[in-house]
């Protein structure tokens, strides 16, 4: 009797260890499939063993992975309606997958960690799309997103590499988190369709550029502000760290710009009543805010959580006891708009940055002055704008600053040849790669330039001869005094 009970349990266990193993219905061309419903005949692709992530290398997807919409098994066809959780998890050599309308929900972590996809689509059937679905993909690309009716808790996207976003032209809603905690997107576009945005929608994404397609009915990007603003509440929905926001906003909505390291500095004009919770939490890299609200908008629950206490704010000197009363979280650093200076770098080719503090709005002059005969000039940028053709009688004139701003001027340096090059006791060459200064003086000033101009680095010598590290395979103009020679590494 005890033998039979033990060969029982026996046979369990190895029946049970079995199912265990396997947790897959069948295969077919290399793809694992649950049966989801007998009655519907409906499967979802599944993984091979008990996780993905575990399942020996010769069971996980690789290269280009094509669902079929439906398969045959045991002379049933079946529809194939959804991509089960860990699925395709840290298939590092998956390519390629294409998702076709027959699913429509995508599991928990399905293709998390899928480091060799570059791009995703997810097409129009999707509803549902599981936590962290496509998270953690550092090299995604592109997201072509097409699901208008689709729902998500946490962020399916949350920290992969994105740099373009491609909503769909059918799309009307864009849910709570569906993109957030993207942090490498370039520009998100908004097209003529959408009419519902949620405030968690972008929560915790750093984008660069905003356009909403001038065609919506609901929500602009005015005055290229590069943000999202709802036009019947003129209330801003999500921001960028190149935002500027017009007069005529009224409110900045929760999380418009939570998490936003590319965000240095904010104005927010005199227009805005109320700034919502979470508005600005996380926004680490912040430097000053500008308020230019007489009556200080009203703030919610951690607007500015995690915001440096000591970063200045500047607001109307009128209202300076207003907003400490209001915004006690920067109490000591409310200082008036009138005390504020905006910085203007003037870099140049001959000497280190020279530095100009100026009034917010002030017009800059500039003398753009050839000191050597040697160097002719080559260009003058402002904020990385060529303004060259706009110097009248040798003189530049900066349009007003409002923000920190920087004037570039580079000369062409004449060829010189590897040293020596001249009759100079100075001589100047490449050797393993050090640049070697000899001839020189002690206090010599040694500047060294790449062959745009640009200075690179001074140093003053202390000896007759110098060795200094510089990057090799590089092309080097070294400038002591009056003698300029060309040094290849």
């Amino acid at each position: 009797m005890n033998k039979k009970i033990t060969k029982t349990l026996f046979a369990i266990v190895c029946l049970l260890c079995s199912i265990h193993a396997t947790a897959h219905d069948f295969e077919i061309n290399g793809i694992y499939y649950n049966i989801t419903s007998d009655v519907e005949n409906t499967v979802a692709v599944t993984h091979y063993g008990e996780a993905s992530i575990a399942a020996p290398d010769e069971y996980k997807y690789t290269g280009v992975v094509t669902i079929p919409e439906s398969v045959t098994y045991n002379e049933t066809t079946y529809n194939v309606t959804t991509i089960d959780s860990i699925a395709f998890k840290q298939c590092t050599e998956l390519t390629q997958i294409t998702i076709p309308n027959s699913i429509t929900s995508i599991g928990n972590n399905a293709f998390n960690g899928c480091s060799g996809l570059s791009e995703v689509t997810i097409p129009a059937s999707i509803t549902s799309l599981g936590d962290y679905s496509f998270a953690n993909i550092n090299n995604l690309n592109a997201i072509n997103f097409y699901a208008d009716n689709c729902s998500c808790i946490v962020g399916p996207f949350s920290m992969s590499g994105t740099k373009n976003l491609n909503i769909g032209n059918s799309v009307t809603t864009i849910p709570d988190v569906l993109f957030a905690e993207i942090k490498s997107l370039e520009t998100v576009y908004i097209p003529a369709s959408v009419k519902s945005i949620s405030s968690t929608a972008f929560m915790g994404s750093m984008s660069e550029y905003i356009v909403v397609d001038e065609g919506n009915t609901v929500y602009d990007s005015r005055e290229n502000c590069n943000a999202i603003i709802e036009k019947s509440t003129k209330k801003l929905i999500y921001g960028s760290g190149n935002t500027t926001i017009p007069e005529g906003v009224t409110t900045i909505d929760n999380n418009a710009f939570t998490y936003n390291l590319n965000l240095l500095s904010i104005t927010i004009p005199s227009s805005v009543v109320s700034i919502g919770e979470q508005s600005f939490l996380w926004c680490d890299n912040l430097t000053e805010i500008t308020c230019l609200a007489k009556t200080p908008p009203t703030i919610g629950f951690m607007t500015f959580f995690i915001a440096n206490p000591s970063i200045p704010v500047y607001v109307p000197a009128e209202s300076l006891d207003d907003y400490k009363n209001q915004w006690g979280l920067f109490l000591y650093n409310i200082l008036s708009i009138e005390s504020k200076r905006v910085k203007l770098t003037l870099q140049n080719s001959y000497y280190n940055n020279v530095i100009f503090f100026l009034t917010p709005g002030t017009e800059q002059q500039i003398q753009i002055i050839d000191t050597d005969s040697r160097f002719v000039l080559n260009a003058v940028t402002f904020n990385g704008e060529n303004v060259t053709d706009q110097l009248v009688d040798g003189f530049y004139t900066t349009p007003a600053i409002e923000k920190d701003a920087v004037l570039n001027i580079s000369y062409q340096i004449p060829t010189a040849q590897n040293a020596p090059i001249n009759n100079s006791h100075i001589k100047a060459y490449g050797y393993r790669g050090d640049v070697i200064v000899t001839g020189c003086e002690k206090g010599d000033n040694i500047a060294i330039y790449n062959v745009d101009g640009v200075l690179l680095r001074t140093i003053f010598a202390t000896s007759n001869t110098m060795r200094i590290t510089m990057p090799t395979d590089e092309i080097y103009v070294v400038r002591i005094a009056d003698v300029a020679i060309k040094v290849a590494l």
